[in-house]
């Protein structure tokens, strides 16, 4: 997870003005990908990035299934994913069968792939592609959001994660993901708003209230060549 988060501070976090939110939401999938899939290949995050967010709007819209709306994209959206990690589960039982050996235990598909139901029988792609749908849409809108308060609320961080330990499964790996980007961009970076007013709002997660146009941008500094760069 930290190679993860120093590799995509170097190529996305270049020194100048960097729109923060939409690098947090890619960066929150990244490392969810590279976690849950053993997935590095930048064009398929960007290709599951899509669908993703088009579910998330879809959360707090009308149920109303019809073409145009918010939710039918949601609708398809969903679909979508699901195929889409579908096949990169397929594909990964393929290569480990085809390899007659234990695969590698760095990332969840894997260990499940290897799992039984009760029966004895190893587990249907199907059911793990519900499985890694579920954690890739919890993991993506909370995080991301998280990350973006560290300018606008500091104070946030008095009450993050203190539901208990049996609020949220995720939550260990939540405290972990912050925590290792926290202290790779405070140690690498100074920064600051480059508009001081923008508002943040709840959509139902926090976001920039223009994201279209701002996109909460912040100004970028290396940390190691002082004030005055």
């Amino acid at each position: 997870m930290d190679a993860a988060t120093k590799q995509h501070l170097k190529r996305y976090w270049n020194l100048g003005d960097v729109k923060a939110h939409p690098l947090a939401k890619n960066y929150t999938l990244t490392i969810a990908c590279r976690i849950f899939l053993d997935v590095e290949d930048q064009d398929i995050i960007a290709k599951l990035e899509k669908p993703i967010q088009q579910i998330s709007n879809g959360f707090v819209a009308l149920p109303i299934n019809l073409p145009g709306t918010i939710y039918s994209h949601a609708v398809r959206a969903s679909n979508q994913l699901r195929k889409d990690v579908g096949q990169i589960i397929k594909q990964r039982r393929m290569s480990i069968n085809s390899e007659n050996r234990e695969p590698p235990k760095q990332d969840l598909v894997s260990r499940m792939l290897m799992e039984t139901y009760t029966d004895g029988q190893l587990m249907d792609d199907s059911d793990i592609a519900n499985q890694i749908f579920g954690l890739l849409i919890g993991a993506f809108d909370t995080t991301n959001s998280t990350l973006v308060s560290i300018r606008e609320m500091p104070q946030v961080y008095d009450g993050i994660l203190r539901g208990g330990p049996r609020m949220c499964l995720g939550k260990e790996y939540a405290r972990l993901k912050i925590l290792i980007f926290l202290h790779n961009f405070v140690t690498k970076f100074r920064w600051e708003k480059v508009f001081p007013e923008e508002k943040i709002v709840y959509d139902p997660l926090l976001k920039p209230i223009r994201d279209f146009i701002f996109a909460f941008i912040l100004l970028i500094h290396d940390r190691l060549a002082g004030p005055n760069m």
